[in-house]
């Protein structure tokens, strides 16, 4: 697997301590957290993250993606009122900067408390997000950035966009390059649908790829679904980023090497 990442949610603290042991076993990138690197938004600028670039770039990794990019925002609704949807514009606006200066192309959006249907209907829902969604992608365009849309399961509260032929059509509908899908193996497992099958039928539009455990375990004790989930990226030719997410754990490091293990065997 040659674009393989790990996200850095799965530590904290040094992350030159991290970064080692990713650049010791082949990893190419990084998928960032935005938040994580000078512990929170209030810090956070362009310089900050340059020099973070940096620091990855010193041990041989890029930033291919950030996710997270909601984090601690919680009033920033896709689909609350005008002046709250403002106010996401700036943010989304800020982070597509954030993630040119970082080198990143892509932003992971989950974030299921910022999909709440507020009292639309999903017909209703659906609609007003994909206007919505569309400005938010000529906005991140401009820094030749797209927002990758990911299912997120009703297990993790998804509300709206919680499986990946949802992500997909609305993609589809957009039709607009910042605006593309993103596959999750564990949030795809928790919609109980085949992740072998889903990533067959959607294989034209997925541009980016989480390999994740249910919970974003780790993977000591790993699901089956994997095996399928290779082979069905061999047989799509996916050649886009591939990103491991997990949560930080009790033991990170020790949790992080076994699960480059067992990551690079099966993928």
């Amino acid at each position: 697997m040659s674009n393989l990442a790990v996200s850095n949610i799965a530590w904290s603290g040094d992350h030159a301590q991290f970064f080692s042991l990713l650049s010791e076993n082949g990893v190419k990138g990084v998928e960032v957290a935005p938040g994580k690197i000078v512990g929170g938004w209030e810090n956070l600028t362009l310089k900050e993250m340059l020099k973070y670039r940096h620091l990855c770039e010193n041990f041989g990794l890029l930033i291919p993606s950030f996710q997270a990019f909601l984090f601690g925002k919680p009033d920033l609704q896709l689909l609350s009122s005008e002046a709250t949807f403002k106010y996401m514009r700036e943010h989304i606006s800020f982070v597509s900067e954030l993630a040119a200066v970082a080198g990143a192309r892509i932003l992971v959006y989950g974030a299921p408390r910022s999909r709440q249907l507020l009292g639309y209907s999903p017909e209703e829902a659906r609609l007003v997000a994909l206007d919505r969604l569309r400005i938010l992608a000529e906005i991140c365009w401009e820094n030749c950035v797209s927002i990758a849309l990911e299912a997120v399961p009703e297990t993790y509260d998804g509300e709206f966009i919680t499986t990946p032929n949802e992500s997909s059509s609305i993609v589809r509908e957009v039709s607009h390059p910042g605006l593309v899908m993103h596959f999750d193996t564990g949030c795809t497992s928790l919609a109980n649908l085949d992740v072998k099958t889903e990533i067959l039928e959607n294989k034209d539009l997925i541009k980016h790829f989480h390999i994740s455990e249910p919970g974003l375990a780790g993977f000591s004790t790993p699901q089956n679904y994997h095996q399928g989930a290779s082979e069905a990226l061999k047989m799509s030719n996916y050649c886009g980023w591939t990103c491991i997410e997990m949560r930080e754990l009790s033991r990170p490091a020790e949790e992080l090497d076994i699960a480059l293990k067992f990551v690079t065997n099966i993928y």
